[in-house]
């Protein structure tokens, strides 16, 4: 997959920033909200190709949604086994033994 450069363009630590490529061809933000029981991640992207890659648009889009859309079920099954990870080892931690 090839890589891009860019920059933030505004944040709110912890829970939002937006971004901005440097030559201006993409942009897009972040976002984390509670909701009940987590979390929600909301992803915004945009990019603007030109010349012969404006007759793939309709392609790239596709496979790039399909990227993100792979990756962002990587990161949920990732954080959901983390979560469960430690609340399972939680449960398991021996209660103090009292010293007589």
């Amino acid at each position: 997959m090839c890589c891009a450069t860019g920059a933030a363009t505004r944040a709110a630590p912890g829970r939002s920033f937006r971004f901005r490529g440097e030559d201006g061809t993409f942009e897009g933000s972040r976002a984390v909200s509670p909701v009940a029981g987590g979390a929600r991640l909301r992803v915004t992207l945009r990019a603007e190709v030109s010349g012969l890659l404006a007759v793939f648009a309709p392609l790239l889009g596709w496979l790039f949604r399909r990227r993100v859309r792979r990756d962002l079920e990587r990161l949920r099954t990732r954080l959901t086994e983390e979560h469960a990870t430690a609340n399972h080892a939680a449960a398991w931690v021996p209660a103090p033994t009292p010293i007589d």
